[in-house]
């Protein structure tokens, strides 16, 4: 009971002691009072679980976001950002829509952790606003996938240096999805306006590359180019068939083959 933590407190005031008293609190819905003990917890050891029940209080039953804000981002400040606190601060800015904030946790703990599913959010956020240029930034100083940079190139309209990174990339690492990825773009960066040389450009590079093609994209993308354009409808819809066998459920692949 409330009354017996006291009276422990009165002997030790430890953390631990405060902290039981205060969850007690917590409890029975005295949410102020279990705030200061919490924060005197909190004083007397400054663990992030210490730290996240005062910005549960401070978020979740004070409506204090702005305090819980400043406590959060001045224990990263003094004691780093571990994942517990920063994941909590992240959630919270989140929440307040302040991305660029997010952002700036999410580089913090990739620093932290080296765990890439940071740079994977920020990217993400970049993608929801179209920041294609920010994308390209990030993925240039954390050079950690290569498909993704060639991907917001290709958004921002600029094909040419898609295609020269796509065949960089290639390259380096012989991955011939890279060499699929190329013909990929040069067919998009001419869609509207196709004309003979560069379809048959698109189909070369394909071609060259047929055997090794095993991304069910990419083998949907070859045959839905020889289906539409009347080039080759049988062996077209055989490329589909093949994207099928690895993805059977796929509404595009099911799309390609009943168009061919």
């Amino acid at each position: 009971s409330a009354k017996v933590a006291k009276e422990l407190l009165e002997v030790e005031k430890t953390p631990k002691n405060y902290t039981v008293l205060a969850s007690i609190l917590y409890g029975i819905g005295d949410y102020e009072n279990s705030l200061q003990n919490f924060e005197k917890a909190y004083e007397g050891e400054k663990s992030e679980e210490n730290l996240i029940r005062i910005v549960d209080i401070l978020v979740n039953k004070l409506n204090e976001k702005s305090k819980a804000i400043s406590l959060l981002e001045t224990h990263r400040r003094i004691y780093g950002c571990g994942a517990l606190a920063c994941a909590t601060l992240a959630d919270i800015y989140r929440i307040e829509k302040k991305y660029d904030d997010v952002i700036k946790i999410d580089e913090a703990q990739y620093l932290d952790s080296n765990d890439t599913a940071h740079l994977d959010d920020i990217i993400s956020i970049h993608y929801h606003f179209k920041n294609y240029d920010k994308i390209i930034e990030v993925l240039k100083k954390y050079p950690y996938n290569k498909e993704l940079l060639i991907d917001a190139y290709a958004r921002k309209g600029d094909y040419n240096t898609a295609m020269k990174t796509a065949r960089d990339e290639f390259t380096v690492s012989g991955n011939y999805d890279f060499l699929a990825i190329e013909a990929i773009y040069e067919y998009e960066s001419m869609e509207k306006n196709i004309n003979k040389n560069v379809l048959d450009s698109v189909v070369e590079k394909f071609e060259n590359i047929a055997p090794q093609l095993k991304n069910p994209v990419h083998l949907n993308y070859y045959g839905y180019i020889l289906i539409d354009h009347d080039l080759d409808i049988n062996k077209g819809m055989k490329f589909v068939e093949k994207a099928l066998e690895v993805e059977p459920n796929s509404a595009y692949y099911i799309d390609s083959l009943a168009w061919g």
